[in-house]
């Protein structure tokens, strides 16, 4: 009888063996066996998938190939620090809901971090709702190694909610294009709300004034959602050009972000 340990391995493979013996009456073959490998459960990223004003979907990759008694869990914290250690928490006390602030909370009183998933395997994404417009969270992944009684700091990801973060103007005299950009991967079915005035003072139309609105790119000639300001774009593409404007005027506009759910910012 005799054994020899085989290295370099692929995880998660089946692989199979036979023995044999060579002599001067000839080769023998044993029977053959087969074996397959394992694999420690890892998260080994977390990335978005893409982003509307209150929420994100959010993509987790992971290593595992046996069925373990491990357990994973991911938080979110509102603001710049990712979440704190879970420390010594008891598995059993942890409850995930992917409505944010809904789930098991821990850490700082001020800023809490919370659960928004925990499972005895990773899906391959979770959406979360209930995030703040505009607003940066930080995530963090980990495990819960039940061999060990111990919880590991696994991955982390930042996450900024959609924002327009420029506006870009190329004027003519009677007329105005104006390009943005917006921050992140928006999900599908979100669109982009320009509203024009003429004046120097500031758009004071909010979210709650888009719920039945026309667009027209003539100033003037779409829906008005507050006194003397008009919706001039309404729609999916990052530029529009307003025409209808007079010569020598000053104008003043504001683009949001509407998702498929409503909400803007």
């Amino acid at each position: 009888a005799f054994q020899k340990e085989i290295e370099g391995l692929n995880p998660c493979t089946t692989y199979y063996v036979r023995a044999y013996a060579t002599n001067g009456h000839g080769t023998a073959y044993g029977p053959e066996l087969s074996f397959t490998t394992n694999s420690d459960p890892t998260i080994t990223s977390l990335s978005i998938l893409c982003m509307k004003n209150t929420g994100a979907t959010i993509s987790i990759e992971y290593t595992s190939c046996t069925t373990t008694s491990d357990i994973f869990v991911i938080a979110i914290r509102k603001g710049s620090n990712y979440p704190v250690s879970l420390g010594t928490t008891n598995p059993s006390d942890i409850a995930g809901n992917t409505e944010f602030g809904s789930g098991y909370r821990f850490g700082n009183p001020d800023l809490y971090s919370y659960v928004v998933y925990k499972g005895n395997s990773m899906p391959s994404s979770v959406t979360v709702t209930g995030l703040e417009a505009g607003n940066t969270y930080k995530l963090k992944a980990y495990r819960w190694i039940a061999e060990e009684n111990k919880w590991t700091n696994g991955t982390t990801l930042n996450l900024a909610l959609p924002r327009i973060t420029s506006l870009q103007r190329d004027n003519d005299e009677t007329s105005e294009t104006l390009t943005w950009n917006i921050s992140g991967i928006v999900c599908d079915g979100g669109r982009y709300v320009v509203i024009c005035k003429e004046g120097n003072s500031d758009i004071t139309s909010t979210c709650t004034d888009f719920t039945s609105i026309t667009a027209n790119t003539v100033f003037g000639s779409g829906s008005q959602t507050q006194t003397g300001e008009y919706v001039v774009y309404s729609g999916s593409e990052t530029s529009v050009s307003i025409t209808g404007l007079t010569a020598g005027t000053q104008y003043m506009a504001a683009v949001f972000y509407v998702d498929a759910e409503g909400n803007c910012s």
